[in-house]
This record gives structure tokens, sequence and C-alpha cells, in this order.
């Protein structure tokens, strides 16, 4: 005799700030990378009276997190999909800027290229671009 159980989701959090708005939203995605919204959330600033400033998207963006997890952990999809797994965060211009910058290095032999070692040639370019990433100072004083 066998047992049918169910497949199992891996379930997901995204979050993400634009210029004047903020949502979260929880998703499942099964083993094929078939997405299913569960629960959601979506605020934007009012457009008198309140500036888009980072706190005022920090407490929009807290605020639809809390209701989207919320809504997601009373729901039947919690009983079956479990605690969200994995998190992403989308950040939005104007609270982000790109930039291009070109750093190189050369070793004496051959070096297996790992997460570190990008990010410490990327520090350099920031830094030798004369545009220090705000990220990567705080990272190193800390």
């Amino acid at each position: 005799m066998s047992t049918w159980l169910p497949k199992k989701r891996k379930v997901v959090a995204v979050a993400f700030a634009g210029s004047a708005s903020a949502g979260c939203v929880i998703l499942s995605v099964d083993r094929e990378g078939t997405p299913e919204v569960l629960s959601y959330g979506y605020a934007t600033l009012p457009l008198s009276g309140t500036s888009a400033t980072p706190e005022a998207i920090t407490t929009i963006l807290k605020e639809v997190c809390q209701k989207s997890a919320g809504d997601y952990a009373r729901s039947v999809h919690f009983k079956s999909n479990g605690a969200v797994r994995m998190t992403y965060g989308i950040v939005h211009a104007p609270w982000v800027t790109s930039r291009s910058a070109r750093a190189d290095k050369v070793f004496e032999h051959d070096v297996v290229v790992t997460d570190a070692l990008i990010g410490e040639v990327a520090h350099t370019a920031l830094l030798e671009a004369g545009k220090g990433n705000t990220l990567f100072e705080s990272c190193d004083s800390g």
C-alpha cells in the first residue's frame, strides 16, 4: 500500500522599495519553477503631505511586509507549505545608484576565483573610481 504525499513547495518572500511605493509578495514555487502567489501587500506614499524619504519608504515597506506575512501565517497555505525559506529584496531608484568601474589584479600563480576575491576586486574598483561605496565602507569598518 502506498501513501500519496503532496509535493512540498518552496516558499519565497520578495520585498521591493521604489521611489514612493513598497510591496511584498509571498509565493510558493514547485520543483518545475511554477510560482503561486500566496499573499501580497502594496502601498504608496500619499501625493501630498509626505515626502519620499528613506524613513517613509522604510515605514510603508515594514507595514506591507507585516501585512503579507500575517496574511500568509493565517492562511491554509502556511499549514501545507511551512515557513518562508528564501527572501529577496529589490531596491529601485532613487535609493540606489549604479556605476561602472574597472580594477585589474595580477596573480603570480593560479588562483581559485571566489566570491570573496570578486568582492575584493569590486571594492578596489569602486574606491579607485573615487566614489566609495558606503556599503563596502561600513563592512570594512566593522
